[in-house]
């Protein structure tokens, strides 16, 4: 009978409960560990163990061992066969190792993303434990980070080397980013009240001014165009206008991507100040709203005093 907890505080009671037939049997042999090379020593599985051979076999006491043996932090796994035998039973702790994050290395992307932003994406962290669903999760991690800087199609080759000296896994990402997607021409909803091509232009996503094709796409530009669109319906005194980024739709056949830009124009901001010989520039720098590039009455207030 195989009894087995995934932790220290999870032992299936229905497992137990049928393990209790055994209670009180005698164990015939020395209490067995599989694999051979196991994190602790022979003395600190015994400490850890609390019978052996000539006791009784108790269920409450194959509990404190499992508890025992994974407070020591060193198994992720833990499971306890118990095999009848003429005259008893003879008791086996089959385990599995726990490692913690050791090195990660990452290759083969061109910035952007940086390695250090790489390295954050994965979320692995030196010295934190390791299980299998993290490698996993490192890499869908990665391929979400490396699409939003343009690389939608990567290959991902991950490889996990365990060191038993150390308890570490340690892990290699090879990536195969293939070509950066570039920008197509956006499509603009909302109300912009400006043309099309000034509002693309604004962008500066097109390479002189579209005559070399499109930029590449990656997080930075996304952001910049976006704040090079809101400037623009700032410097036109539409303060309270709003520009949104609704998606992103990539294209596989021609490794693009169309954004949509949601426009509200809102409405033009006049600020004069009658008998004052101030030129326009002087007025905007005395008057936080267009520092601020927001259209709050207290901004207006303070620009008074």
């Amino acid at each position: 009978m195989l009894l087995r907890a995934q932790t220290a505080n999870e032992t299936p009671a229905a497992l137990f409960e049928r393990a209790t037939k055994y209670e009180g049997c005698r164990i015939v042999a020395p209490v067995q560990f599989e694999p051979a090379d196991q994190p602790l020593t022979r003395s600190e599985l015994q400490a850890a163990v609390p019978f052996g051979i000539g006791s009784s076999f108790e269920v409450s006491a194959i509990r404190q061992a499992i508890q025992n043996l994974y407070a020591t932090g060193r198994f992720s796994d833990i499971a306890v066969d118990v095999r009848p035998e003429p005259a008893g039973v003879v008791v086996r702790f089959v385990t599995r190792r726990a490692y913690f994050v050791g090195r990660v290395v990452l290759a083969g992307v061109k910035p952007p993303p940086n390695t250090g932003e790489l390295a954050s994406a994965t979320k692995l962290r030196l010295g934190y434990p390791f299980h299998d669903a993290d490698a996993v999760q490192a890499t869908e991690s990665l391929q979400a980070l490396l699409r939003s800087d343009g690389f939608y199609r990567p290959d991902i080759t991950r490889q996990i080397s365990f060191d038993t000296e150390t308890d570490s896994a340690n892990l290699a990402f090879d990536v195969a980013t293939g070509p950066r997607a570039r920008f197509a021409e956006p499509l603009i909803t909302g109300v912009p009240e400006r043309s099309d091509q000034s509002i693309i232009r604004a962008t500066h996503w097109q390479r002189v001014y579209g005559l070399l094709g499109w930029q590449q796409v990656t997080q930075a530009r996304i952001r910049q165009g976006l704040e090079n669109l809101r400037r623009y319906y700032e410097k036109h005194n539409l303060l309270n206008s709003r520009v949104t980024l609704a998606r992103l739709e990539y294209n596989a056949d021609t490794n693009t991507v169309t954004p949509t830009i949601d426009v509200r124009s809102g409405t033009k901001v006049s600020i004069e100040a009658p008998g004052a010989h101030i030129s326009e520039r002087q007025l905007k720098q005395l008057i936080p709203i267009f520092e601020e590039h927001s259209l709050d009455p207290d901004l207006l207030l303070e620009g008074q005093r």
